[in-house]
């Protein structure tokens, strides 16, 4: 969830400049643009052109929420591509792509923020290589790309900084870096530099963290002139302050919505409690009956070494045991769940919500029961 309340910071902080240009319109509290150049309809494998000899200002629109997001210049002859959608149930980008590209083969390339955690099996190293392989693959050739370093680009600009204050605040810690690679593309020898800005915490089921990826590269001759075209395009970001008031308000409703389902859990969770403490008296006359009266009268299996013993321990201490496929082992776990859920590395989750998707855990993620006599 915090992860999720900043991931639009650091993805407007991309473009957002060090000196910002004045406010289109006299008016602060309203967002105008000059609607003599309409955004591009779209990203559809070949860019749109919106300027020919002249630089023009472009809107950059949300197809989801339909508002505009902002508003940035395009170098003559440069061309814009965009498909920008934002998830409103979410608040996470369910596309964004967001390209500006030179006539000679220059491209700025802005790619969507993915998360990772050690829980789904991810890291950061694998997330941020993932993203730019899968950026530039059928583009590049022979390509190549070295390990990160500080980005002082990113580190020296006002924005950044006071961006990543805001982040440790929350409890998090960011790190702006940068990596050069290059590649072939007709023949033609390409060199282009990746700027990652890295947001991460500790977590008690591990490290996890989110990662913003912005791409600039062309032919070799050109990669120092498209340095500085980058930095021109990103210093005339203007962005639209509703858009982002409306994505925080997004934001905190997801917010809200989720701590009122944790205290929903919470009050069932307490309520079980208090129905087994109620029904102790008549657990505990069954178990007799069934452990005194028979050995063999509710008494487990031999595949899973659980009896009826075991289950009125756990019925008192508030638990559930499964056979965990990690370890082979037997393994309590607090809580009586209808619906469980382990990831086959001794992690599990268990809900009473019957439409509850588990696949949202992970794709390792697997249903599993609990341990019950003769079963």
């Amino acid at each position: 969830l915090l992860l999720g309340g900043v991931l639009l910071i650091v993805l407007v902080f991309s473009l957002i400049p060090d000196k910002a240009d004045k406010p289109i319109g006299d008016n602060q509290n309203t967002y105008e643009m000059n609607q003599s150049y309409p955004p591009s309809p779209g990203f559809a494998g070949t860019p749109n052109p919106v300027s020919d000899n002249r630089t023009d200002r472009v809107v950059l629109v949300d197809r989801s929420l339909q508002m505009p997001i902002g508003s940035t210049m395009v170098p003559p002859g440069w061309q814009l591509a965009q498909d920008i959608a934002l998830n409103p149930g979410t608040g996470q980008y369910e596309r964004y792509r967001l390209d500006v590209i030179g006539p000679n083969g220059q491209s700025l390339r802005t790619l969507n923020n993915t998360g990772y955690s050690q829980m789904e099996g991810t890291n950061f190293e694998q997330t941020w290589r993932g993203l730019v392989m899968n950026s530039v693959r059928g583009e590049l050739t022979n390509f190549q790309i070295g390990a990160l370093s500080l980005s002082t680009t990113l580190e020296n600009d006002r924005t950044y900084r006071e961006v990543s204050q805001s982040i440790r605040q929350q409890g998090m810690q960011i790190q702006p870096l940068e990596a050069i690679f290059t590649g072939e593309r007709g023949g033609q020898l390409y060199r282009g530099k990746v700027y990652v800005v890295h947001m991460y915490m500790s977590h008690m089921m591990g490290p996890m963290g989110a990662v913003m990826v912005r791409i600039v590269m062309g032919p070799e001759n050109l990669f120092a002139e498209t340095l500085m075209i980058d930095q021109q395009v990103t210093d005339s970001y203007q962005p639209n302050p509703q858009y982002t008031q409306r994505v925080n308000q997004i934001h905190q409703q997801i917010a809200q919505n989720r701590q009122q389902d944790m205290q929903a859990m919470n009050q069932a969770h307490q309520q079980r409690m208090r129905d087994m403490r109620q029904g102790f008296d008549a657990q505990n006359q069954q178990w007799s009956e069934n452990f005194f009266g028979s050995w063999n009268t509710g008494s487990s299996g031999a595949s899973s070494g659980y009896n009826s013993n075991d289950q009125f321990l756990d019925a008192v201490t508030g638990h559930s045991t499964f056979d965990d496929p990690h370890t082979g082992y037997q393994r309590k776990v607090e809580g009586h769940y209808q619906y469980n859920f382990t990831d086959g590395m001794g992690n599990y989750y268990g809900t009473d919500d019957p439409n509850f998707n588990y696949r949202s855990l992970g794709n390792s993620w697997k249903p599993i029961d609990p341990l019950r006599p003769n079963n």
